[in-house]
């Protein structure tokens, strides 16, 4: 493979990169040229002069910019496409310059299903390293959504489409391979001294020592890129900042979001199960349907509920495909965390402030059917829902819920449509972090001891 010549020289006697010796090549020619169309040209990139000025210049010159296509074309050949051409090169040397031309092709065809596939592991991989980071909260929260293969779209969406704009813009193979060889060897160097600073690791000293060692050298590897591969750390560089530009914006909202009402010891499950089916429905009080989650929220509808005087109900719906609805695998709130926290959490609000509650949680296919069949059967008068966060493409193509329920919903009933990031100012008693649960259980120690004196 090494025969292959690159400017009339075979690789294996090139002593001089040829880089240089393009750039060399090209300040020759763009010396020869007449002053206006060298103006236009530089010896570090290709020489491109349009066919009607080539016609007007002396043949030696085009002769020597012919050559110079031929070099530049030679250099594409072994730098985009190497394993083909040493594999062209070998088997014509052995075999022939037709076997080489069908085993070059081979080869060509087999090493690009290769990087195919390594693309798509490289893909998977950075999928899978933003859905862990927006899963800790370091990201967008979007990045952990599935589609119904339970793989991360958004996330995908995002991989693939850095890397078409990165290939759109850039698609000189040595200027890729500087782009990620930072990233590359930092990623490596970080892995290699972590676990040789960790000493909860069960390494020997040997080993250890070993493995400093190493680290320390690419670390001097990771540095000297650095600095002498600009693109590389620009690049690199700017990953960086971004990430952690996006988890400061992300962890400035969370401190300026509304504190979540504590979890009671056990848990919000308890606390459901405790405030199922133990109310006596008045009917001659107001009814309010709470259809929207959030602290905000429940705020609201908890102190509307209390001006009124109102039974306050709240419909956590759990939206399945009929696809998925087989035995065995449809929902239960014995599973479903959100729902468990979403009805806990206004149920402890609206019991620190003696209103009647009602918590209800469905598993449909229909979310808007729902709440609107569960609204007119408890005779609701008003509705509180929340204001869609979803893109207007998404809510077009999938529905929108509020817009499906204000089709629907009977002119007696009032809608109040709320932002779940608007804060209510209200007077509203905060619950305690003790639950109902631990209060019966706390009556229930209080009473005097069983000493058996009235069995006989």
């Amino acid at each position: 493979g090494l025969s292959f010549q690159s400017g009339g020289t075979p690789l294996a006697q090139m002593h001089e990169p040829d880089d240089l010796r393009l750039r060399e090549a090209r300040a020759q020619v763009i010396e020869q040229l007449p002053a206006d169309l060298a103006s236009s040209l530089s010896p570090d990139a290709p020489v491109i002069i349009p066919e009607v000025q080539l016609n007007t210049l002396d043949e030696a010159v085009r002769e020597r910019i012919e050559a110079l296509e031929a070099h530049e074309h030679q250099v594409e050949q072994y730098t985009n496409a190497s394993m083909r051409v040493i594999a062209e090169e070998s088997a014509a040397h052995l075999l022939g310059p037709r076997a080489g031309t069908i085993f070059g092709t081979i080869a060509g065809i087999t090493f690009g299903l290769l990087l195919l596939s390594a693309t798509n592991t490289a893909v998977m991989a950075m999928v899978s390293v933003l859905f862990s980071m927006a899963q800790d909260e370091e990201l967008p929260r979007p990045l952990t959504k599935l589609n119904y293969s339970g793989v991360p779209w958004i996330g995908l969406l995002v991989s693939v489409g850095v890397s078409i704009a990165i290939i759109a813009v850039e698609r000189d193979v040595t200027v890729l391979a500087k782009l990620y060889v930072l990233g590359v060897c930092g990623a490596i160097t970080v892995s290699v001294l972590s676990c040789a600073f960790n000493k909860s690791l069960e390494i020997g000293s040997a080993s250890r020592m070993g493995m400093w060692a190493l680290g320390l050298f690419l670390l001097a590897i990771t540095v000297t890129i650095g600095v002498t591969q600009l693109e590389s750390t620009a690049f690199s560089g700017s990953l960086v900042t971004l990430v952690l530009a996006m988890r400061f914006l992300l962890q400035r909202a969370k401190r300026m979001a509304p504190e979540p009402i504590p979890e009671p010891i056990t848990g919000w499950l308890a606390e459901v199960k405790a405030q199922e089916g133990k109310l006596q429905i008045d009917p001659n009080k107001p009814k309010i349907m709470l259809a929207a989650r959030g602290r905000y929220q429940a705020e609201f509808a908890v102190d509307l509920a209390k001006r009124r005087g109102a039974t306050l109900f709240a419909i956590f719906v759990r939206r399945i495909r009929v696809l998925d609805l087989r035995p065995g695998a449809v929902p239960r709130i014995e599973f479903d965390a959100d729902a468990q926290e979403a009805l806990g959490s206004t149920g402890l609000l609206a019991k620190a402030n003696g209103v009647d509650f009602v918590p209800i949680y469905v598993v449909s296919t229909d979310i808007a059917d729902e709440i609107l069949d569960h609204t007119v059967t408890y005779g609701c008068d008003t509705l509180i829902l929340g204001k869609s966060r979803r893109s207007l493409f998404s809510r077009k193509l999938q529905g929108d819920v509020v817009s499906q329920i204000v089709e629907s919903l009977p002119d007696e009933v009032v809608l109040i449509t709320r932002s779940a990031d608007t804060p209510h100012d209200s007077r509203l008693k905060m619950p305690e972090v003790a639950s109902s649960v631990e209060e019966a259980t706390r009556s229930d120690s209080d009473a005097p001891p069983d000493t058996g004196a009235d069995r006989v």
